[in-house]
């Protein structure tokens, strides 16, 4: 049975917003649209947000949300293909119950689940809903250009935007992919409203946490920490990386690159360390709860996010790179408009050219010599946050756009 939270208040007539998501339940999936959905809830919004719920770790079935956010967990285990057509066909059925039942003011849908909005069009305007695809990226693919998978990514892609033009609005997640997929598909930029990844500055904050203690656990008191957290695949620059360690093996002897995370890649990342003959300067730590994240941000001296410049993450708004800046971490990132969408000239962006370990390798040469530094160059990534990159703020920018559909 679906599991559903509820609040402890009633929201105003109209104010419901019905979110029909593709992702699993769980922080490192889902993190942008139940930050959202709870500042909206601020703004007297009431969000029914539909979800896959399996038996992964670090869930957020249990985490407790606002009045005004219910969270309707579907629970599957995951069988690729299986799962998300299972889903699928569960929200057929809920749907229409749930949508008599609340009559949404909006419905949002995902490019996983842009179908339902097509199918239930004619019931939804019926209800005076107002129909939104939000888009937070193009197709991710596995590197390989002639794969099935990344040509089917691709379709999938191409079907998502052919419905979009039939809903009432859509939103993007920064203004340059706007910009470009509006020219791509002919859609009418005014037509499209844009709200970023964000973060919680009062999680992500430096000021809870100084990580000397953790550095003393994990035995890093003395090195200098370059630090990585998230989905670890190959198409990442988490390779080049280990191969700039190694460059930088015989003359900076106290360097470590730490990976928090898990993924596809990571005994072939562990592979390349030992390659490289770096074995024990790099570290891989298992996934933690999101909430534990900024402990070990705080190990660091420096972030590093070397996304290619590739039409995958060229537009991105880079949630880990949100933060490292909001905790006070300066970091090292790829010359691409997704990080310079986000840092501008500051200096606390550590700008590389490409990915070449090369490259990276000098990146992480000049953050070491200028260690005394780096609290100073952190200071303004926090306060570029605080202007601009809240989830208070990025609610505001999308119920702003939703309000005048």
């Amino acid at each position: 049975m679906p599991s559903v939270t509820k609040p402890n208040a009633p929201r105003t007539l109209g104010s419901q917003i019905l979110w029909l998501t593709f992702t699993n339940l769980s922080f490192s999936n889902l993190i942008s649209q139940v930050e959202v959905a709870k500042e909206l809830a601020k703004r007297n919004r009431e969000v029914y947000l539909f979800t896959i719920r399996s038996n992964k770790a670090h869930s957020l079935a249990n985490t407790p949300v606002l009045p005004g956010v219910h969270i309707v967990s579907i629970p599957l285990r995951f069988v690729p293909v299986a799962t998300p057509m299972i889903y699928l066909s569960v929200l057929v059925l809920m749907l229409p119950f749930y949508a008599i039942a609340m009559r949404p003011r909006y419905v949002i849908t995902e490019r996983g689940t842009a179908i339902l909005g097509l199918l239930f069009k004619r019931l939804f305007h019926l209800l005076k809903s107002k129909i939104v695809m939000d888009v937070r990226s193009p197709p991710v693919g596995t590197g390989n250009s002639q794969s099935l998978r990344d040509h089917l990514n691709d379709l999938s892609f191409r079907m998502s935007m052919a419905s979009a033009k039939k809903y009432d609005g859509m939103t993007i997640l920064t203004t340059a992919m706007r910009d470009e997929i509006c020219s791509n598909f002919n859609i009418d930029p005014n037509f499209v409203g844009v709200w970023t990844s964000g973060t919680s500055t009062t999680l992500f904050n430096p000021e809870k946490y100084d990580g000397n203690d953790l550095r003393e656990k994990l035995g890093l008191s003395r090195d200098f920490v370059v630090f990585h957290h998230g989905v670890l695949a190959p198409t990442r620059g988490l390779f080049e990386t280990i191969k700039a360690l190694s460059i930088l093996r015989d003359c900076h002897r106290d360097l470590k690159l730490f990976f928090l995370g898990n993924g596809p890649s990571v005994q072939l990342l562990k592979n390349a360390a030992c390659e490289g003959s770096v074995k024990d300067r790099v570290i891989i730590h298992e996934q933690v709860d999101y909430k534990e994240v900024p402990k070990y941000i705080a190990i660091c001296d420096v972030g590093i996010v070397p996304l290619s410049n590739s039409p995958e993450w060229r537009y991105q708004s880079p949630l880990k790179l949100l933060e490292y800046l909001s905790m006070g971490k300066p970091a090292i990132v790829t010359d691409i408009p997704a990080n310079r969408g986000i840092i501008g000239n500051s200096k606390c962006g550590i700008f590389i050219p490409s990915i070449r370990p090369e490259d990276i390798a000098r990146a992480i040469s000049y953050a070491k010599v200028n260690k005394a530094s780096l609290v100073e160059w952190g200071s303004q990534g926090r306060s570029i946050v605080e202007r601009k990159f809240s989830w208070e703020k990025v609610a505001r920018d999308l119920d702003e756009y939703l309000g005048r559909i």
